[in-house]
């Protein structure tokens, strides 16, 4: 097919059983085949380039797995989760994270609209507080912070006690820039 097409292919994580000391073993490559042609531009065979993925497969099948345990720990325990951009101030909330402040599903959450307002009165000056202050801060430096609070449903008006614990990850980018 490559031969007569002189079309390169290229194949990413494809699957190869093969036998290695009598013991048949999986591995994985990433494939291009790739023309080869003489002086006057005729296809004159076919090269093959192949690059052992296997170890990146198998990380790859491992980390999916452990995700998929972590997120049915988190149903089974009806814990809610959510991740905060700290630089765009995008929030994103799971399921029961929206539950606990009756928020629809489809509506795009923020910390000014939905977080705030859905926080107890008696609770938001101490909390916000906390969370810009304090929790955030101190997060800079071991990453963890744990808060707890009341919130009143949005549409239900329903108090709910909330106990928040997280950790934040930073990741930093550094600008290059010439004087």
């Amino acid at each position: 097919m490559f031969y007569h097409t002189g079309i390169t292919h290229s194949f990413n994580d494809q699957r190869a059983d093969i036998v290695v000391d009598g013991i048949l073993q999986t591995f994985y490559f990433k494939f291009s085949y790739q023309p080869f042609k003489d002086q006057d531009g005729q296809i004159t065979g076919v090269f093959c380039f192949a690059n052992d993925v296997t170890e990146l497969v198998l990380s790859r099948q491992r980390l999916a797995a452990s995700e998929e345990s972590a997120r049915s720990a988190i149903a089974a325990a009806r814990l809610g989760t959510f991740d905060k951009d700290l630089v765009t101030g995008e929030m994103f909330w799971d399921a029961r994270c929206r539950e606990m402040f009756d928020i629809a599903q489809e509506k795009q959450v923020s910390y000014e609209d939905d977080f705030l307002p859905g926080l107890h009165p008696a609770d938001r000056e101490r909390v916000n507080s906390h969370i810009v202050n304090f929790a955030f801060i101190k997060a800079l430096s071991d990453g963890d912070y744990d808060v707890e609070y009341r919130a009143i449903g949005a549409g239900d008006k329903k108090t709910r006690w909330i106990r928040s614990r997280g950790k934040v990850f930073l990741t930093m980018t550094i600008t290059p820039f010439v004087l």
